[in-house]
C-alpha cells in the first residue's frame, strides 16, 4: 500500500504469475547483452546470480551495471562496498560508477553525464520504490509528505500536524529502514503509542527503538558480504542465503535448468 514496486508481471493468481516468471526469467537468461541500471542491493545481486550462472555455463553474457553514486551499496560501509565490486569485477560484471542512465523508448540506454549511449538485448531497473501517497489529503494535512512524497514522521511514528492522531508505519514511511525484521522488533513500540494515544496520555509514548542494522548481499553462487552496523564478513552467511533465498534458488518454480536454459513450459 505504501510504496509502487516496479515489476514486470501483473500479480493474478500463482499459476499466472508463476507463467510471467518464467517468461521474464527466459528472457534475461537468453539476453547475450543486459544492462542493470542501479548498483543497491537488488541490482548488485542481480548482476552478480546472471553473471555466475552464464560463467558456470560456459556462456559469454555481457553484463554492465550503472550506478549513479560514487560506490555501489551505498548503504555499506566503504570496505564492504568495495568488497562487493571487486566479487563483481571479477564475475566480469562491467560496473560503471556516478554515472545516470535513461531508458529510451526504443530500449537504447542514455547515459546523462558522458552522454554515450549503449545498446543490449535486455535492461532492467533495479532503481528501488516510488511513493504510493495518493490516499493522504495533502491540503488538510500539508506537513505529512516530505520532499519525495514519502509520509514523514516523528520518532513516535506520529504524522506531523495531526495532533498524534495518525500514526505511519512500514513501507510508507522512510522513519525506519526498509527492513522487515525492524519493523517487527519495533510494533511492540507503535502498539503503545497508539494505545497511549487513544487513552489520552501521551506522555506514555516511546521513541522507535535504536535497532542494529543487518543485511545479507550475495553476489553469485557462493560468495557475497554480510553486513551489520558493527561489523561485515563474507563467511558462512552469504552462502546460507544462496542456499535459501538466492535469486536462482526458484529453479525448479521457474524452469531454469544447469545448462543455463528454460525448461519448456
Amino acid at each position: 500500500m505504501g510504496r509502487h514496486i516496479p515489476s514486470t508481471t501483473k500479480a493474478a493468481t500463482t499459476q499466472t504469475r508463476l507463467e510471467a516468471m518464467r517468461v521474464e526469467g527466459n528472457r534475461i537468461l537468453n539476453a547475450k547483452s543486459l544492462i542493470i541500471i542501479g548498483g543497491g542491493l537488488i541490482g548488485t545481486e542481480l548482476a552478480g546470480d546472471v553473471a555466475a550462472h552464464a560463467k558456470a555455463a560456459g556462456k559469454s553474457n555481457d553484463i554492465t551495471l550503472i550506478h549513479s553514486g560514487d560506490r555501489l551499496c551505498p548503504m555499506m560501509s566503504e570496505p564492504a562496498s568495495k568488497a562487493v565490486l571487486k566479487m563483481l569485477e571479477n564475475l566480469n560484471v562491467k560496473v560503471i560508477l556516478n554515472e545516470k542512465a535513461v531508458e529510451n523508448a526504443d530500449g537504447a540506454v542514455e547515459l546523462l553525464n558522458s552522454k554515450k549511449t549503449l545498446n543490449a538485448n535486455a535492461v532492467i531497473q533495479t532503481i528501488g520504490f516510488t511513493p504510493n501517497n495518493a490516499f493522504v489529503d495533502s491540503t488538510r494535512f500539508p506537513k505529512a509528505l516530505d520532499d519525495l512524497g514519502w509520509i514523514q514522521t516523528d520518532d513516535f511514528f506520529v504524522v506531523p500536524g495531526t495532533d498524534g492522531k495518525i500514526f505511519a508505519y512500514g513501507d510508507c514511511s522512510p522513519t525506519m529502514p526498509n527492513a522487515g525484521f525492524q519493523y517487527m522488533e519495533a510494533s511492540s513500540v507503535l502498539g503503545r503509542n497508539l494505545y497511549a494515544s487513544l487513552t489520552s496520555k501521551p506522555n506514555n509514548m516511546k521513541p522507535k527503538p535504536d535497532l542494529m542494522v543487518g543485511l545479507i548481499n550475495t553476489i553469485g553462487t557462493s560468495q557475497g558480504i554480510m553486513y551489520t552496523s558493527f561489523f561485515w564478513t563474507r563467511r558462512v552467511f552469504p552462502w546460507l542465503k544462496n542456499k535459501t533465498m538466492f535469486f536462482m534458488a526458484l529453479n525448479g518454480m521457474i524452469g531454469v535448468k544447469k545448462d543455463f536454459t528454460m525448461a519448456a513450459a
